[in-house]
């Protein structure tokens, strides 16, 4: 779980474990798609979303030009093109 692998009181730990997390789901969510899984891949997509928010909860001004920061929105066009 990813919550167990975050260190107390450390930022950069918070944001590295929910960023690892978000990057194996929107893997999977990728490969869904690619094997024509639609639902699969769009539940995937929207969970890699949230993980992705997720990394932004504690992010200070230092951290948002990290690679963690950007992903959670660009997620948003997968999720676009599997409801239409």
């Amino acid at each position: 779980m990813t919550a167990y692998r975050i260190k107390e009181g450390e930022f950069e730990s918070w944001h590295k474990e929910w960023y690892t997390t978000a990057k194996q789901i929107y893997s999977l969510a990728d490969s869904a798609l690619a094997a024509g899984q639609r639902i699969s891949a769009r539940k995937a997509f929207l969970r890699a979303t949230n993980y992705y928010r997720t990394t932004e909860f504690f992010c200070t001004e230092s951290l948002k030009t990290h690679e963690y920061y950007p992903h959670g929105r660009t997620v948003g066009i997968h999720l676009d093109r599997l409801v239409n």
